[in-house]
């Protein structure tokens, strides 16, 4: 007992205690903040660092040059009549044509050839076609296939075994896209939708965490951006080429092009959004937010818990013990040692934080650290400001 003792009386023993304390509540606030949907200044400064050094080079350009189809629907349009909930015409609208889309897919079908269809179509009740309970049953019936599901109702109660949704948004604090949040109150995303189906592996809730075979994840997935939208880099077709005449005796265009291919079906012209590293098509956001969590970027590594508290209880450590060495450790600065810290993390781990809010959290110890030294000082203050004394003498004289 009396070693226990005189171990916890070594200064060192006891710095190391408080640090190793006052550290773990800046780790859970760190992983709070990367777990939310929104991103800020710090978090978003590295990604853009790092990924407009990496996007041009040759591994990240080739990498999905040869794997992906992209099908381009926005001229491929027709006129669809609107009706009320009384079977009364009320307008038209110019709606992607149906028909085209279930001979695309129904070529796509016979061949069976491609690694995987993401249908960025919206299939509500409000267009309705000819014909299209016909196309909502040959989905359904469809193997490797998602389709895209926003805030209303799909048009057919069978489309909702291949639908994932696609509800992104865009705030004031997140408007980049330097994070996905690919499952939220439970719905699951068409990324997410596409690689369990493709990798068998299940995001599941376990409490108030969330687990994927034993590991703990993140509801968010930072985007690293593998697909950069460049028109000329990757194989783009409008639907109107991938369909041969129903009269015509030649064998279908598309099979031959989507063998072994990730076949993405969009509008590649108007559905674009602004990111940190440009203009994309929506359908390009999502297939990027697939990549990353194929690479594994939603997963938080037990390394990187251990590694970021380590540095954690070490900044806490110069930061109140206040010795030569910690003053020239400070001379660099919080934000320079944290940002470095995150692009390491970011390189190794490909995960970040915010490294503003957490340098303010530092500087906030060490202004409670100089309080805590100067205590004599402003104990003696108070004792002599004779300001203070009058109030306290008011305040005896009133209690009493």
């Amino acid at each position: 007992m009396s070693k226990v003792k005189a171990i916890f009386q070594n200064k060192w023993v006891r710095l190391i205690g408080i640090s190793s304390i006052i550290a773990l509540p800046i780790l859970f606030g760190t992983i709070f903040m990367s777990n939310q949907s929104w991103t800020l200044g710090g978090e978003k400064t590295i990604l853009m660092w790092f990924e407009h050094v990496s996007k041009d080079s040759p591994e990240r350009r080739n990498e999905w040059k040869d794997s992906l189809l992209l099908i381009d629907v926005h001229d491929d349009k027709t006129l669809v009549t609107l009706y009320d909930e009384d079977s009364l015409k009320c307008g038209t609208e110019i709606a992607v044509n149906h028909a085209h889309l279930y001979r695309m897919l129904q070529d796509l079908q016979k061949a069976d050839n491609y690694r995987y269809i993401i249908l960025d179509v919206f299939l509500d009740k409000e267009i309705a076609q000819s014909g299209d309970s016909t196309l909502y049953q040959l989905i359904a019936s469809m193997s490797r296939i998602v389709v895209a599901c926003g805030t209303e109702p799909l048009a057919d109660s069978c489309l909702y075994s291949k639908a994932g949704s696609v509800q992104y948004s865009t705030t004031l604090w997140e408007n980049d896209f330097v994070k996905y949040t690919y499952i939220d109150n439970g719905q699951r995303s068409m990324p997410l939708f596409m690689y369990e189906e493709l990798t068998g592996k299940h995001v599941v809730r376990k409490g108030p965490f969330l687990c994927e075979d034993g590991d703990l994840v993140q509801r968010n997935v930072i985007l690293t951006y593998n697909v950069v939208w460049n028109k000329r880099l990757y194989d783009r077709r409008l639907c109107s080429d991938m369909i041969c005449d129903d009269s015509s005796d030649e064998p279908a265009i598309l099979p031959s092009r989507s063998d072994g291919k990730y076949v993405l079906i969009g509008d590649f012209k108007s559905d674009i959004h602004n990111t940190f590293l440009g203009e994309m098509p929506g359908i390009l956001i999502n297939f990027n937010a697939y990549c990353s969590l194929v690479k594994g970027h939603h997963r938080l590594s037990l390394w990187y818990l251990f590694n970021l508290y380590v540095v954690f209880v070490l900044l806490v450590l110069l930061t109140i013990h206040r010795s030569t060495l910690a003053r020239f450790v400070m001379w660099f600065g919080y934000p320079v040692i944290l940002g470095a810290l995150c692009l390491t993390t970011y390189i190794c781990y490909h995960q970040t934080y915010d490294v503003l809010s957490i340098t303010l959290l530092y500087y906030l110890l060490e202004k409670l650290v100089y309080i805590w030294e100067c205590r004599e000082s402003i104990r003696w203050w108070f004792k002599r400001n004779k300001v203070i004394l009058w109030v306290r003498k008011k305040l005896e004289k009133h209690l009493k």
